[in-house]
């Protein structure tokens, strides 16, 4: 597998209000066997992000930007603890 030994972090999108919830649990349940560590906090579950860009794919919600710059750093430090 090309993702073996390598961390995975999960953001879920949705058109919905649940944010795709179904999806990313599905993946934890599935990627341990395939995968190497996957980060477990912040999860992040988003929905209705479609007006959230711009024409030119810029983010436009600053709540958004806020919560996405989160998960990275966190995602960030993730990975530079688990490098193989």
């Amino acid at each position: 597998s090309s993702f073996n030994g390598k961390p995975v972090g999960i953001v879920a999108n949705s058109p919905g209000p649940l944010g795709g919830i179904g999806a990313a649990l599905h993946l934890k349940a599935i990627l341990p066997g395939i995968s190497g560590p996957i980060l477990q906090q912040p999860e992040i579950y988003l929905n209705n992000v479609g007006d959230a860009f711009d024409d030119k794919g810029n983010l436009t919600k600053e709540a958004l930007e806020k919560v996405l710059k989160h998960y990275i750093d966190v995602f960030a430090a993730f990975v530079a603890k688990h490098k193989a």
